[in-house]
């Protein structure tokens, strides 16, 4: 067996190793670093990945503990700085604007998962701050006379339902709390964040069966309590918090993000309701 210094953290399931390779190395430019019977090690802008075709049996053996599996249709998110320049390099891919002026590239790969390209926003201020500030009236707008019962429809065999989007949302929105408020009481200090699983507070969190009603609640106060802040310190958007490798996470950016991250689940529920006529 290969010794490698560091092992995979996440687990692409792929029908066909070869295929799959000629995709995240040819076309993608991931970086081969060891390659086992029916399994490839890659190093990827989300970290080092396995590859695991379906013969390769025990993938802990490849992998770093605590690994994360990728589950059919899974989204796989990538940062690109440049949205338009990646565009030109994967003619296959589908650039797209979404209707809250998010900008992402997607394409598919052989397996049926989406590769999906995120940049950095390009909306106004007054934009990002109105559609943040918009995320709690969206959200209980999408949810507006669903039953209990239609809570826990999906959109999609193996996608989450409405329940465990709404909570979801809201494990996000407190996820960043830490890191604004710290960015904007002391602009400049080092910030460390643990991001965290959403498959695994998902399940650990028991958010398939959880009433929805508390979670919409403190996803309001959170959203209202951020603005409330960013009105009444000067220049918030532009403070920032620092991590381990010296790059800046700015309020302006992380609250661009929060944003479309809600908007893009609240479209998410309204899918869920066409798709069942609710």
């Amino acid at each position: 067996m290969v010794t490698v210094s560091v092992k995979p953290g996440k687990v692409i399931p792929v029908q066909d190793l070869a295929e799959s390779l000629a995709f995240y190395v040819d076309t993608l430019g991931w970086k081969p670093v060891a390659t086992y019977p029916d399994a490839a090690h890659l190093e990827a802008p989300i970290g080092h990945v396995l590859l695991a075709g379906p013969d390769t049996g025990d993938v802990s053996r490849y992998a770093a503990p605590n690994y994360k599996v990728f589950k059919p249709g899974a989204v796989i998110y990538l940062y690109t700085p440049d949205i338009e320049a990646t565009a030109r390099q994967l003619p296959g891919a589908e650039l797209i604007r979404t209707d809250w002026g998010e900008r992402k590239l997607e394409l598919a790969d052989p397996n049926g998962y989406t590769i999906s390209y995120w940049t950095e926003s390009d909306l106004t201020d007054d934009q990002l701050l109105a559609l943040f500030a918009s995320a709690p009236d969206r959200l209980e707008e999408a949810l507006a006379g669903l039953t209990e019962a239609q809570l826990d429809l999906t959109r999609a065999p193996g996608k989450w339902s409405i329940r465990q989007i709404v909570h979801h949302m809201t494990d996000s929105a407190l996820g960043a709390v830490a890191g604004l408020r710290y960015a904007i009481a002391e602009p400049g200090r080092l910030y460390r964040p643990n991001p965290y699983d959403p498959d695994a507070w998902d399940a650990g969190l028991r958010s398939d069966r959880r009433p929805i009603q508390p979670s919409v609640a403190l996803f309001r106060a959170v959203h209202e309590h951020l603005l409330q802040l960013i009105e009444h310190v000067p220049g918030a958007l532009d403070r920032y918090t620092v991590n381990e490798a010296g790059s800046r996470q700015t309020v302006r950016r992380m609250v661009g993000m929060l944003g479309a991250h809600a908007a893009g689940h609240v479209e998410q529920i309204w899918q869920t309701r066409r798709v069942h006529g609710v």
